[in-house]
């Protein structure tokens, strides 16, 4: 069966251009969201009121360093504080109290010599914990920069 008349090639043609430059117009029309306006603002001031979270305040690194977060993860009633080293397990039934970790898990890289001898900054030479999702509801799966030679494990969550 022959195409009709009106349904040459080059009107084809053209009508693939049309619809692919209405298409791309339409897309490059949405926005990008703008960043959200905060509820509310603390000044350093009345900082004090509220929990903040510390990390192991007997850690020289972190003393040193500071803390360092790399991802947030809640599930259920726990915070999950992925940092450099450490992730942290905060009970947020408890945190209005106390914003201390209830559970922590080290994980420092075995990797430290070889990295700084690769020529990194040995601040560069720690475990930063990348990665942090839930694979069901008694495991978690974490990565992380391992001293530039990044690793992933599987961990049970109590």
């Amino acid at each position: 069966m022959a195409s009709p008349s009106w349904f040459s090639p080059w009107r084809r043609s053209l009508l693939l251009i049309l619809a692919t430059c209405f298409l791309s117009e339409f897309a490059s029309s949405t926005h990008f969201p703008r960043d959200l306006e905060p509820i509310s603002v603390v000044g350093s001031a009345q900082a004090y009121q509220f929990p903040g979270f510390q990390g192991l305040l007997q850690d020289n690194d972190t003393l040193r360093l500071g803390l360092d977060f790399q991802r947030l993860l809640r599930i259920n009633h726990m915070l999950y504080i992925a940092a450099r080293d450490h992730v942290f397990a905060v009970n947020l039934t408890t945190a209005s109290e106390e914003f201390f970790p209830q559970l922590k898990l080290t994980w420092r890289s075995e990797d430290v010599s070889k990295c700084t001898v690769r020529g990194k900054n040995s601040d560069e030479c720690y475990n930063y914990v990348k990665v942090l999702v839930p694979r069901d509801d008694e495991t978690l799966f974490a990565c992380g920069t391992n001293a530039f030679n990044p690793t992933c494990r599987n961990y049970k969550v109590k």
